[in-house]
């Protein structure tokens, strides 16, 4: 995710921070990543309850141009200049920020980017000290309710609502999610839509620019592997048989 600081700074604007998520080649950063992303649609991944076909994003340079220049930036007009953190030593993301900040430079828009260990980013995060605050989320438990209470939500002091959201209805809705998923499965896949085009389109919050996608290498002599992407990182020994 690319967190947009909707509270201090250009990105305030959300002209601003609506022509940044319009900027990015999402096409060509999933091609360029070569199976290690997908283009998503919206915050929750296929496969959880609130994952919503149509919210995916495009890339479009003349509205963005026409964003910048409402907010009085663009290449015959002030230059923009944005700070971003993301995570050191992770080429997908370094890819993503260096195909952001060379369609930026087009628009006059100058991307500040620092790579950072996790811990110092988070506390400069914290602290309200960047623009754009790149991270991924993963799900805590199969259910979409981790990103929406975790990312979302109001909170003082901030832990990982990195963008610093704050929307009564917002909170209002997120609070309502646990119940509504346990009593009435409809309305709880129209709420999470409805949060969705309200915190990417209507308060443009953030953007996504790919879902991680695993890639392993198996040798044939062992089958009985099974891929869990909420343990991405762990191996179920005694599932594991030799072949043959």
């Amino acid at each position: 995710m690319l967190l947009f600081n909707t509270e201090s700074g250009p990105l305030k604007d959300v002209k601003v921070r609506q022509a940044l998520q319009k900027v990015l080649d999402y096409d060509g950063l999933a091609a360029a990543l070569e199976g290690a992303g997908v283009k998503g649609s919206g915050l929750v991944p296929q496969g959880l309850l609130g994952f919503t076909p149509g919210l995916e994003p495009k890339q479009d340079l003349k509205e963005a141009a026409e964003l910048l220049a409402a907010a009085d930036y663009g290449p015959d007009l002030n230059e923009l200049k944005l700070s971003l953190t993301y995570a050191q030593g992770d080429a997908d993301q370094q890819l993503m920020v260096t195909l952001l900040s060379s369609q930026l430079k087009k628009l006059n828009v100058t991307l500040q980017a620092k790579p950072m260990q996790w811990n110092a980013q988070w506390d400069l995060g914290k602290k309200k000290g960047q623009d754009i605050f790149v991270m991924y989320w993963f799900p805590d438990y199969a259910d979409p309710y981790s990103w929406f209470v975790n990312v979302f939500r109001s909170a003082d002091p901030v832990s990982f609502n990195l963008s610093y959201l704050k929307d009564e209805a917002i909170d209002k809705a997120i609070d309502a999610l646990p119940q509504l998923t346990a009593t009435d499965r409809a309305a709880a896949e129209q709420s999470y839509a409805d949060l969705q085009k309200k915190i990417i389109e209507e308060k443009a919050a953030v953007a996504v620019p790919y879902v991680q996608t695993y890639q392993r290498a198996l040798t044939a002599g062992v089958q009985g592997y099974v891929d869990n992407p909420a343990y991405p990182n762990v191996v179920s020994f005694y599932d594991l048989t030799l072949a043959g």
